[in-house]
């Protein structure tokens, strides 16, 4: 049996994942570089539906955060709503350099005419290739948009 595969599967339930991390310490997944001293007591599993704190807003990202180290050894981060901003920063955790706009919505009646979502950058062959979500014919007051 080789439960680390079931590890690598898209879970596509809270019960299927809940039930997943309650198997794999059972198998003995992990346990070896812990010498098996896994204390069961002080694992706690919750699982419920997430809680909205904040949004939507046009000034927050609703597109997945996607990171690359610069050849400096910095970092760029770039985030999407509408309108794609890459921000720099000494570390992944500390992005405080001011965001700059790197892609936009595009004009009008073209397929992103109401925006681009660069949602993930991956380097390869020594270029980057980014994946693009983009949205047309949007009103979004009425809930529409052709994405």
């Amino acid at each position: 049996m080789k439960p680390v595969a079931a590890s690598a599967r898209i879970f596509g339930s809270y019960r299927t994942l809940a039930a997943a991390v309650l198997f794999l310490p059972l198998t003995g997944v992990g346990t070896v570089a812990l010498g098996n001293d896994i204390c069961d007591a002080c694992i706690d599993v919750r699982v419920e539906y997430p809680h909205v704190v904040r949004g939507p807003s046009r000034h927050e990202p609703d597109a997945p955060v996607s990171l690359i180290e610069l050849p400096d050894g910095h970092f760029r981060a770039f985030a999407a709503n509408g309108t794609t901003v890459a921000i720099d920063g000494a570390t992944p955790f500390d992005l405080g350099g001011r965001s700059k706009a790197v892609m936009t919505p595009g004009p009008s009646g073209t397929p992103a005419e109401c925006g681009n979502w660069l949602t993930t950058v991956l380097r390869g062959a020594g270029e980057l290739y980014g994946l693009i979500h983009n949205e047309a014919h949007c009103n979004y007051r009425h809930g529409q948009t052709y994405k």
